[in-house]
């Protein structure tokens, strides 16, 4: 009987302790913008969450962005016939909490004559989607990403329980349905034995 009850203890401990919390943080009011103006010839604002602690193996789940593309120049004078260069920056991220994260995080680019109206306006609709959600070992994460991007925070939704959430419950229920049963044949001897000795 002891024997099952610390199996079952451990059992518990190994699947609890196997989880890792997902946290949810919304950036809407935290972090900074800065003026961000190089290496690119561009003129564009880089934000910066905070430098967010949590437990060593958190996800950390910040929401999504939708980046959108700027402008930026392949010389500082942007003469007249230099073709316009379109940029869509990526999400950078840092774990190390004295090192901010990459300050020029590109996914992709579009370059247009200046006369191809066509090439510019598609250019500029360009539209990036990033789930902002990163696993940190080190307990501390920082994200940042360059234009204007367009924020959603991570919507709270009713838990859902995981599988090793259902299998404690299971484990559970099957060590009092244990127990439950061996009482019953405790008691049923314990009658047995009485009405012989009558």
């Amino acid at each position: 009987m002891r024997v099952f009850i610390a199996t079952v203890l451990g059992l518990f401990w190994f699947i609890g302790s196997a989880n890792a919390n997902i946290v949810q943080i919304d950036l809407t009011g935290l972090g900074t913008n800065t003026f961000f103006a190089g290496p690119c010839y561009c003129f564009t604002s880089r934000y910066y969450s905070p430098v967010i602690t949590v437990a060593p193996g958190d996800t950390v789940d910040f929401g999504h962005v939708e980046l959108h593309s700027f402008q930026s120049g392949l010389t500082p004078d942007a003469g007249p016939n230099q073709q316009f260069l379109y940029l869509i920056s990526g999400v950078s991220v840092s774990t190390n909490p004295l090192l901010p994260p990459d300050p020029y995080s590109i996914l992709s680019f579009t370059l247009c004559n200046q006369s191809d109206a066509t090439c510019i306006t598609n250019a500029r609709s360009l539209v990036t989607s990033v789930d902002l959600k990163f696993e940190t070992q080190t307990g501390s994460i920082q994200i940042g990403w360059v234009s204007n991007g367009q924020y959603t925070p991570p919507f709270a939704v009713a838990a859902v329980p995981e599988p090793s959430t259902w299998a404690m419950l299971l484990i559970g229920f099957a060590g009092i349905g244990f127990l439950t049963g061996r009482r019953k044949k405790m008691v049923l001897n314990g009658q047995k034995s009485r009405s012989i000795a009558c």
